[in-house]
C-alpha cells in the first residue's frame, strides 16, 4: 500500500484553517444580494387622448398613460431621471416607499419642484418589497388627474421565486374637462356634478324611494345627502383603457393581480367573475390570506390578490365606481366571456351616515391564529397596540408577499364584501415596547356648499405643522365629521391600523375614514424633518385638507424651522356668480371666495332705474354661520341714492333654511329667511322673505348646471320670465 504523506500543522494553523472552513461553508449557504442600480428615464410632456370620442388634453410619461412600470428588487437602488418638457413645474412622488426625506417628491415640502425644461435625478435604496405606485404631487395644475401616474413593483431579495403569472392592474378616472375647470365648478357648488350623475337629492326621488324620514333627518342636522364622489366622470380606466385584456390563462391556474387605485377621487368595488379573490397584501404589506367576493379599493390604496381561473373562458375583472356611475373591465383568459355582476346604483338617499357595513362570513374550523371576527371597522383608541420601527417591519415582512407559500393553517377567513379593515391581520405580531406615546386628534372637516376641505376646520395654508419627536409612538385619532369618505395618506412611514387585531394590526400607508366614523392609526416616529399627511382625494387636498408633520429636536416643541412651503401652499381664491335677465328685472351676483373669506357684489334692478346693490365682505366662522359688513346702495326713480353701511350675521338653520340678520348705520334692523328646494332633477323652487315685507318667489328649469329658464314674482318688480346663466 502506498503511503500518503501528511503534513503536520501547529495549533494556530489548525485554528485558522477551521475558521476559514466555517466562513467558506457559511458563504456557500448565504444567498447573493443581487443588489444593483436600476435606472429609468422619465419624460413628462403634453399629450392628447381620445377616450370618449373627443380629443382631450392629457399629460403623459414617455408618451404613455399610465406611466411606465418601475420594477426592481428589494435592496436595489433606483436612479430615476425625470425630464420636464411642460411649460409648468412638475414633480413625482413615490407613493408608499420608505426613502430619504429629500427624495419624497413633494414640491416645496421635501423636494424642489422640477422647473419647465429642467431635470431632476431621484436616487434611493429600496427598503421594502410589494406593490406601490408613483404620481405627480403638483396640485396647482392637478396633474395627477391628467395622467401622471404609474405602478411600482418591488420583488423580494430572497425567498422562494414566484412562479405564478401576475398582472399589474391600475385603476383611474377620467374627464375630458380640464381638472382646474372641474375644481372651479365644485367651488361654485359642491353639488355641481349631481346633475350630471342624476343624483340630485330632489323631492320626487325622496318620495319615489320612500326616503322621507332619512331625508328629513339629514336636513335637520344641516347635512346634504351622501354623494359617494364629488365629481361626475366621463370614463373609468383600467391600465389606461376603458376595457383591457390581461392575457391568457389556463383552467385551474392561480394568477396574482396587483391592484392599484391611481384615481384622482374615485373608490372602486373590484370583483372577479371567476370566483373569490384571495387577499395577499394591502398597501404592499402582507396580510394573513382571506377570501372575498368583492373588495372596496379606496383612492391611493393597493391590494395584491390571487384568483383561480375555473375553465377555458374569459373572466371579467370589473371595477365599479363606488357611486355607481360606471365601471371598467379587464378580461383574463380567452373564449366565451363570463361577466362579473352589475352592481345596483347606490341609493344615497337611504344610505346611513356610516355607510353600509360589510357582512363577514367565516368558513373555518380553527380561527385561533386569525383572531376574532370583528364586525365594526372603527374601534376605540383604547385598543392595545405596541409598535416597533415600521421601517424595519416593512423590511422584515416585505419578502413574504411574493413567496407564494400556502398559509400556515388551512383555516381561511371569508368576507363576502371587504369594505373596511376589521378582518385584515398581519402575519406576525409586533413586539411590545415602552416608547412614549404622543396622542394627536384630528377632525376631518368640510364645507360642501363652498367646497372647502380641512382638518380641524383649518386649511393647510393657515395651519401650523403637527409637531412630533423622533422615537415617539404617535397615535392619531381621525374623526370624520363629513358625509364623504377620506383616504388619508402619510408620507415616509407605515402605520398600524387599529382594527381590533391587537398586535396583529395590519401595516398600511393609506387609510379610508368613512363618513361620520373614527379611525385610529399608530406609527413609530423614526424619520426626521417634514413629511406630508393629507387626504388623497385630489380635489380635497387642493382645497386645504393637508398637514405637514414636523420632527423637532429633543427638548423643543415649537416651530423652529423656516416654513418654506407656506408661501407655495397658499389659500387659493375662486370667482363665480350668476346673471339672470328677465322681462321684469335683472339679477346678478359675483363672488370672490377663499376658505374663510368672501367678497360679494349683488344687484337687483328693473328697467326704470330702480335698483339695489350690496357690496359685502364676509368672514366664514363655521360652515353654518358667518359675519359680514359692507355698503348697501338703493335707488328709486325720482329719489336720491341711499348709501348705507350694513353689518350682519348669516346663519343656516335646520332644514337648510338660510337666515340673515342685518343692521344699517341708521339703526334699521332687517331679518331675512329663505331656501332653495330641488323639486326634481331639473325643477327648482327658491323663496325668500324679509321683515320689510319684501319677498321673492322663483321657479327654475335647469337645462344644464349652467343654464336655466326662470319665472318669478318679486314684491318690488312684479312677475317675469327669462334666462339665467351661472359662471
Amino acid at each position: 500500500m502506498d503511503e500518503v504523506a501528511v503534513t503536520s500543522m501547529s495549533p494556530p494553523q489548525k485554528l485558522i484553517t477551521t475558521l476559514l472552513f466555517i466562513l467558506c461553508a457559511l458563504a456557500t449557504k448565504s444567498e447573493p444580494t443581487h443588489a444593483e442600480t436600476v435606472r429609468y428615464t422619465l419624460n413628462i410632456a403634453e399629450a392628447t387622448v381620445n377616450l370618449t370620442g373627443q380629443p382631450a388634453r392629457a399629460l403623459a410619461i414617455n408618451g404613455q398613460i399610465p406611466a411606465p412600470t418601475l420594477e426592481a428588487r428589494e435592496g436595489d437602488t433606483f436612479e430615476i431621471t425625470v425630464n420636464n418638457h411642460l411649460s409648468t413645474e412638475t414633480s413625482l412622488h413615490w407613493h408608499g416607499l420608505l426613502l430619504p426625506n429629500e427624495q419624497d417628491g413633494v414640491p416645496h415640502v421635501t423636494t424642489p419642484p422640477i422647473a419647465p425644461g429642467g431635470s431632476h435625478v431621484y436616487r434611493f435604496e429600496l427598503r421594502q418589497s410589494g406593490t406601490y405606485w408613483y404620481h405627480s404631487h403638483t396640485h396647482e395644475d392637478l396633474q395627477e388627474q391628467l395622467g401622471l401616474y404609474g405602478g411600482i413593483i418591488i420583488h423580494p431579495h430572497h425567498g422562494e421565486p414566484n412562479t405564478e403569472r401576475e398582472h399589474l392592474v391600475i385603476l383611474s378616472d377620467w374627464n375630458d374637462e380640464d381638472p382646474q375647470r372641474t375644481l372651479a365648478h365644485l367651488k361654485r357648488d359642491g353639488d355641481y356634478y349631481t346633475f350630471k350623475k342624476n343624483t340630485v337629492p330632489s323631492w320626487d326621488r325622496v318620495i319615489q324611494h320612500d326616503a322621507l324620514t332619512p331625508r328629513l333627518s339629514q336636513l335637520w342636522t344641516r347635512m346634504g345627502t351622501m354623494d359617494l364622489s364629488d365629481v361626475g366622470y366621463d370614463r373609468f380606466l383600467i391600465n389606461g383603457q376603458v376595457e383591457a385584456q390581461l392575457g391568457a390563462a389556463h383552467p385551474g391556474e392561480r394568477i396574482k393581480l396587483r391592484l392599484v387605485n391611481a384615481s384622482a377621487s374615485s373608490y372602486f368595488y373590484v370583483e372577479f367573475a371567476g370566483g373569490d379573490m384571495e387577499i395577499l397584501a394591502a398597501d404592499g404589506m402582507p396580510v394573513v390570506p382571506l377570501h372575498t367576493r368583492r373588495l372596496l379599493l379606496a383612492t391611493a390604496e393597493t391590494y395584491d390578490v390571487r384568483v383561480t381561473v375555473p375553465a377555458h373562458q374569459a373572466y371579467e375583472l370589473r371595477a365599479t365606481a363606488q357611486d355607481g356611475t360606471g365601471y371598467t373591465s379587464a378580461w383574463l383568459g380567452h373564449g366565451e366571456k363570463i361577466a362579473a355582476p352589475t352592481l345596483p346604483k347606490p341609493n344615497t338617499l337611504l344610505t346611513t351616515m356610516h355607510g353600509n357595513p360589510a357582512q363577514y362570513i367565516a368558513h373555518t374550523t380553527n380561527t385561533s391564529n386569525i383572531g376574532h371576527m370583528v364586525h365594526g371597522a372603527h374601534t376605540s383608541a383604547t385598543m392595545e397596540l405596541h409598535t416597533t420601527d415600521t421601517g424595519h417591519a416593512a423590511h422584515r415582512h416585505g419578502h413574504q408577499e411574493h413567496s407564494g407559500a400556502p398559509p400556515s393553517t388551512p383555516s381561511i377567513t371569508r368576507v363576502e364584501v371587504l369594505e373596511d379593515y376589521a378582518p385584515l391581520r398581519a402575519p406576525e405580531p409586533e413586539p411590545t415596547d415602552d416608547r412614549p406615546v404622543r396622542e394627536i386628534r384630528l377632525e376631518l372637516t368640510g364645507n360642501m356648499d363652498r367646497y372647502v376641505w380641512s382638518f380641524d376646520d383649518t386649511v393647510m395654508a393657515d395651519a401650523p405643522p403637527i409637531l412630533i419627536r423622533r422615537g415617539e409612538r404617535v397615535r392619531m385619532t381621525l374623526v370624520n365629521k363629513t358625509m364623504m369618505h377620506h383616504p388619508l395618506h402619510l408620507h415616509g412611514h407605515f402605520f398600524r391600523v387599529i382594527n381590533g387585531q391587537g398586535a396583529y394590526s395590519p401595516l398600511k400607508h393609506t387609510v379610508d375614514v368613512k363618513p361620520h366614523a373614527t379611525q385610529v392609526i399608530e406609527f413609530l416616529a423614526d424619520e426626521e424633518r417634514d413629511w406630508f399627511f393629507h387626504c388623497h382625494n385630489l380635489y380635497h387636498i387642493a382645497t386645504g385638507m393637508a398637514r405637514v408633520i414636523r420632527y423637532v429636536p429633543d427638548g423643543v416643541m415649537e416651530e423652529n424651522l423656516e416654513e418654506t412651503w407656506r408661501a407655495h401652499y397658499t389659500d387659493p381664491w375662486f370667482i363665480n356668480g350668476l346673471m339672470a335677465v328677465q322681462s321684469n328685472m335683472f339679477d346678478g351676483h359675483a363672488r370672490m371666495a377663499w376658505s374663510r373669506h368672501e367678497l360679494r357684489a349683488e344687484i337687483e334692478a328693473n328697467y326704470d332705474s330702480d335698483y339695489e346693490i350690496d357690496t359685502l365682505y364676509e368672514y366664514i366662522v363655521t360652515p353654518f354661520w358667518g359675519v359680514f359688513a359692507g355698503v348697501n346702495f338703493n335707488h328709486e326713480p325720482g329719489q336720491p341714492t341711499w348709501q348705507r353701511g350694513v353689518w350682519g350675521v348669516r346663519y343656516i338653520l335646520p332644514l337648510l333654511i338660510e337666515t340673515e340678520w342685518r343692521i344699517d348705520h341708521t339703526g334699521r334692523l332687517r331679518f331675512e329667511v329663505g331656501s332653495t328646494l330641488n323639486l326634481t332633477r331639473r325643477w327648482q323652487f327658491t323663496w325668500r322673505y324679509n321683515t320689510f315685507d319684501e319677498y321673492h318667489l322663483q321657479l327654475e328649469y335647469r337645462f344644464t348646471p349652467d343654464f336655466s329658464l326662470v319665472a318669478d314674482y318679486d314684491s318690488d318688480y312684479g312677475e317675469g320670465v327669462g334666462a339665467q346663466i351661472r359662471f
